[in-house]
């Protein structure tokens, strides 16, 4: 099946998957932090090219409003594209409100059972990023037996059922995508299901070989692979490889995804000066921000009660408006920059029964550590067994964890 007009190339499909995968599985590659779907190949040719949109993205909310607003009612065409808009704008930005904007484009058809593929397609993206993982499975699901060479869908499909630790369905997704995308798209998106399955030697040696031979491929592709070699030599405990390839990723596309996980690798370096070096000038979103905020923080810098303020405030109104799309982040703050490991550990209990990546392992480990509370790492040990996970930074900080009392 030949791909529709706008799109001319796989990588240009993954300008729109990046955004999708982005924001619910950040695929950064550290010890300390570790937390990407396409354009659907099934897609009306009218519909504009991600690119094409992104190039005009405003994040301001006064003009998503009126953008919104301009919009007729049934014009499935254009609230598509703006909903893209948004979700894409999201990706670059790390903003969650902008899919709150993208949502609001898609607002006729929101609530209803009966919708067009494209719209129920955004909504389950738009979910998955807001860790609405049931709502965007089962829209995905129903897409699934009409959509076989859709590359969005399967992509954002396995990121769902891997982050909901449904590793055989992740695998499905990933094995569909033979039949319409390259084979560097098939090992990238088993990447992350490899390494929680005790395999990331083997999955690094795939995707490094196709990786080789990306030199076609655009940037956005380039990023996604280096970063995910990254995480997988992190994992295997060769940091110096992971920051080579972060690097490589980071040249390739300058994102807040690529920014923070080549951080996060540094502070699992005890390297704080040059995440401060990195972070700068480019701290908006709350991500990288934390990662600031707990570099200051080890330097011993003033600008670090400042940055952990505005951190309390952000959480405090993500709070407010009922979003807990950042119960690892919250925990992670509690743990590193405030000091409160008892706080931290009831945040990473509540954010384990979310989602089960190797960061969220990782974290609820380190958290139980401190506060001296091992058995609440009973659920993260028994998720290890189950799937033999290798991972270097996992099976140190078990290690702590068993220091503290609490037995493997």
């Amino acid at each position: 099946m030949l791909p529709p007009p706008w799109l001319r190339s796989p990588s240009q499909a993954l300008v729109f998957a990046l955004g999708s995968l982005g924001l619910a599985a950040t695929l950064t590659c550290a010890a300390l932090l570790r937390g990407g779907a396409a354009a659907p190949r099934g897609a009306p040719p009218s519909i504009p090219a991600p690119e094409d949109i992104v190039a005009v993205v405003e994040a301001r909310s006064g003009a998503a409003s009126r953008a919104a607003t301009g919009l007729a009612a049934g014009d499935v065409r254009a609230r598509v594209a703006l909903a893209r808009r948004w979700i894409a704008s999201a990706r670059r930005s790390g903003d969650p409100r902008q899919l709150g904007r993208a949502q609001a484009a898609l607002a006729p058809w929101w609530d209803r059972a009966e919708l067009p593929d494209e719209v129920r397609l955004l909504r389950a993206t738009i979910a998955q990023s807001l860790h609405h993982f049931a709502d965007a499975r089962r829209d995905l699901d129903a897409l699934a037996p009409r959509r076989p060479n859709d590359v969005q869908l399967h992509l954002t499909r396995a990121a769902v059922a891997a982050v909901t630790a449904d590793y055989p369905a992740a695998r499905q997704s990933c094995e569909a995508l033979a039949a319409s995308a390259p084979p560097l798209y098939v090992a990238a998106c088993k990447a992350p299901v490899e390494l929680v399955s005790g395999r990331a030697d083997a999955a690094y040696q795939e995707l490094a070989a196709l990786d080789a031979t990306n030199e076609d491929e655009g940037p956005q592709v380039r990023a996604w692979s280096a970063t995910l070699l990254g995480e997988l030599a992190a994992s295997l405990g060769d940091l110096a490889g992971a920051e080579r390839h972060l690097r490589r990723a980071l040249a390739a596309e300058p994102s807040v995804y690529t920014k923070a996980a080549l951080a996060d690798l540094w502070l699992s370096s005890r390297r704080p000066a040059e995440v401060v070096s990195l972070l700068a000038d480019a701290a908006e979103a709350d991500g990288l921000l934390l990662r600031l905020a707990i570099a200051e923080r080890r330097l011993g810098l003033g600008s670090a009660a400042a940055h952990a303020a505005q951190l309390r405030e952000r959480f405090a109104a993500t709070v407010a408006r009922g979003d807990r799309t950042h119960r690892r982040e919250q925990g992670l703050f509690e743990l590193d920059v405030e000091g409160r490991a008892d706080v931290a550990l009831a945040h990473l209990v509540e954010n384990w029964a979310l989602q089960k990546e190797p960061i969220d392992a990782l974290l609820l480990l380190r958290a139980a550590a401190a506060a001296g509370a091992p058995a609440a790492a009973a659920p993260v040990r028994a998720w290890i067994r189950a799937t033999g996970i290798r991972d270097r930074a996992i099976e140190d900080a078990e290690r702590a964890l068993a220091a503290t009392g609490g037995r493997s």
